[in-house]
């Protein structure tokens, strides 16, 4: 078997993939689609038939980025940066507005969510700077100007409002800086100056940097935190708000609960059944692991994904080239983010913050995300490997 893509023959000895990595993948995906159908069961699969379509169409990204060699996306990383602010207008000029966010494009049927795509558009681009300027990689100029990069893309997203998917752009960049050898004094001063800026504006004003139904998120979260006890001065209004912002978070304890060391069983959970959890099928897909699977199956579920993350460590770690390191490192971030934030929603130890959780919540174009980055992944591995040229 061999194909041939830019003039480089690919053989079966440098088409070698990691096994560990795509099992770890595919236990991911088989115990998404295992949640979705459960939700379907007592009411519709259309959600379970959309994402196995998903999941069918997500081959064609991670070809992509699994075969189009590396040095491609390098020479294009100026377009793409173009590309991402590109898209990031367009979405607050002809964007579809959904549950108080601003973030999708209609192409004919399908709802594109063009915020997905930017976040491995801005891996590729960071990684190609730093590569760029890698003789330059101890100066402030070069951590400022990457700095700079993100930050319209940042407040694009910001504007939606999605400002958890901005801060997935400031993980990105720290996690691509930190692999590309940015002095540590540099990165811990911005988060220093950030930190102080964002608690300013807090307290002088949190509506600047915040959406109501943000700042009654957080204000649920504070309440749980603090035994549930309320300042006498609350007003019945704020209370009934700040209860509906818990409700969701509560339902999902609630399930998580139920399930115990054993779990109900599959598509034995009362809680999904009943189907009184908002948005079960995206944000809070893992209840139905929580509830169905019980603790050892949650536990599996964890396990996966930290045979997932090992392996792309491991790739990290053997990669010689430096714009090959931070690929990886961009996609570990990414990827781990959302799923430390999606887990501690969950349990609610942060606020609902509505990211995903990778592999699992429905969505095409977060799955088709995931799907690219593990072909980049892969890519990357082989790009290490000895490559025959004819």
């Amino acid at each position: 078997m061999s194909a041939t893509l830019s003039g480089t023959r690919f053989t079966r000895q440098n088409l070698r993939l990691d096994g560990w990595l795509i099992l770890a993948t595919l236990l991911l995906l088989g115990s998404g689609l295992l949640s979705i159908y459960s939700l379907g069961t007592t009411h519709d699969q259309g959600y379970f038939k959309k994402q196995v379509l998903f999941l069918a169409l997500g081959a064609i990204p991670f070809a992509v980025f699994y075969l189009v060699p590396l040095s491609f996306w390098l020479r294009k990383a100026g377009l793409l940066y173009v590309l991402s602010l590109g898209m990031l207008v367009l979405v607050l000029v002809k964007g579809r507005s959904s549950h108080g966010s601003h973030r999708w494009i209609m192409l004919g049927s399908f709802q594109f969510e063009p915020n997905e795509l930017v976040k491995l558009l801005t891996i590729i681009s960071l990684a190609a700077f730093f590569a760029l300027r890698y003789d330059r990689i101890r100066e402030w100029s070069t951590h400022l100007l990457a700095l700079a990069q993100i930050v319209p893309l940042m407040l694009l997203m910001a504007k939606q409002p999605e400002t958890a998917a901005a801060m997935v752009l400031f993980v990105i960049w720290f996690c691509v800086a930190l692999a590309a050898g940015i002095p540590l004094r540099y990165l811990a001063a911005t988060l220093l100056v950030l930190g102080a800026l964002a608690a300013v504006v807090v307290l002088v004003d949190p509506r600047l940097i915040l959406k109501p139904y943000q700042i009654q998120r957080l204000k649920a979260l504070a309440a749980k935190g603090s035994g549930d006890k309320e300042p006498a001065s609350i007003s019945k209004q704020q209370r009934s708000e700040i209860e509906a912002a818990s409700y969701q978070a509560m339902r999902a304890e609630l399930a998580f609960g139920s399930g115990g060391v054993l779990g109900s069983g599959f598509l034995r959970g009362e809680q999904t059944n009943s189907g009184t959890i908002p948005e079960q099928h995206d944000d809070f897909i893992f209840t139905v692991v929580g509830e169905e699977g019980g603790l050892i199956g949650a536990t599996l579920v964890l396990a996966a994904f930290g045979l997932f993350f090992f392996r792309l460590w491991l790739i990290l770690l053997r990669a010689s080239e430096p714009y090959h390191r931070m690929l990886i490192a961009g996609i570990i971030g990414l990827l781990a983010f959302h799923m430390v934030v999606n887990l501690f929603m969950i349990l609610q130890l942060i606020a609902v913050a509505g990211l995903w959780l990778p592999f699992m919540s429905y969505g095409g174009t977060a799955l088709w995300l995931c799907m690219a980055c593990v072909g980049m992944a892969l890519n990357v591995k082989r790009g290490e490997q000895p490559v025959l040229f004819h």
